[in-house]
């Protein structure tokens, strides 16, 4: 009876060693698919038809084409803020955590200076409101017009010592 379940065991072993082996390249290609997109930052905007429509309310003809330009444009821009937002989000809890006397808050947002290669960027304006020692506000401001057509792509990250909050507006 022992040498029949230490073959159903080493069975086991195997299937789990297969089964453990086939996640690890599903995540080797799901990280491989996201370096390849990081490595070109370009967005590479696709050629869409030009239809014009006329709209019954005010006569007004729109280009497809353009619009949806516009809001794939707006959408690298949100794109990009949030993910500068993540990189000061991150700091701030780094700075949270840290010791007062190795530079760092001693468990207090209180003091926190946002870095000044991120006051401004190519892609907007980065702003930051400690609302108290446990919690941050990281206004993004785009350097593109928003869903609107009026505004700026606008990224607003809440942070407290735990968790970041990200919301897009426009």
């Amino acid at each position: 009876m022992e040498k029949g379940s230490s073959k159903i065991l080493i069975i086991l072993e195997i299937y789990k060693a297969i089964i453990l082996t086939i996640i690890a390249i599903f995540l080797f290609i799901s990280l491989f698919d996201v370096s390849i997109e990081k490595k070109n930052p370009t967005m590479n905007i696709p050629d869409l038809p030009t239809i014009d429509v006329e709209t019954k309310e005010n006569g007004v003809s729109i280009n497809v084409e353009d619009e949806n330009r516009k809001l794939l444009i707006a959408k690298k821009n949100r794109d990009e803020l949030s993910q500068h937002c993540s990189t000061i989000a991150t700091d701030c809890q780094r700075y949270y955590r840290t010791p007062g006397n190795n530079g760092g808050g001693g468990l207090s947002f209180i003091g926190y200076k946002l870095d000044d290669k991120y006051t401004s960027t190519e892609n907007g304006f980065y702003s930051i409101k400690v609302n108290s020692d446990k919690s941050v506000t990281i206004t993004a401001t785009g350097a593109e017009i928003g869903k609107n057509n009026t505004d700026p792509v606008r990224v607003v990250c809440t942070v407290n010592p735990v968790v970041i909050q990200m919301d897009s507006e426009n």
